[in-house]
């Protein structure tokens, strides 16, 4: 296990905002989401385990508690060095707005289509827009395109 030092300097081998980019015109909003998330967190962890140490090292009892409870609320947003590869990899097969327009018309042709085409069939999402309502977007496109075709995938 890489200690999130290592973890940081990993991130800086790619460019991050091309691999936001990159997750985003794959329309893996969640993921970019989280990989933006990552990137805020991941300085303030390092931060705070230092000062942390630092406490303890000092005797400082009260604000090493106080310090150990802010690692404990930013480490949730720190992926795993599995997760950032996975972020930095190109996903081809991933299920896009696009895909799921075509897998609906081939099973259950454009009328019974049309309603999720008209709700999602032109969206469109880029770095400035808001990944948590573009995730939450897709994941509605998703649910519905399950309900139209009967919850075959």
């Amino acid at each position: 296990v890489k200690s999130v030092s290592q973890l940081t300097n990993h991130i800086h081998s790619k460019n991050p905002q091309d691999v936001i980019k990159r997750l985003i015109g794959e329309e893996r909003f969640s993921e970019a989401l989280a990989y933006r998330n990552h990137l805020n967190h991941s300085p303030v962890l390092v931060q705070l385990q230092a000062q942390f140490e630092k406490e303890k090292k000092g005797h400082l009892f009260f604000e090493s508690i106080e310090t150990k409870q802010k690692i404990d609320k930013t480490k949730p947003f720190v992926a795993s060095p599995e997760t950032i590869l996975v972020w930095e990899q190109p996903d081809p097969k991933g299920v896009t707005f696009a895909a799921m327009k075509q897998k609906l018309l081939q099973s259950v042709g454009p009328q019974k289509s049309q309603t999720w085409i008209e709700k999602y069939g032109t969206q469109c999402f880029n770095e400035n827009d808001d990944m948590e309502l573009a995730a939450a977007t897709k994941a509605q496109a998703e649910l519905l395109m399950i309900t139209l075709i009967g919850g075959r995938t």
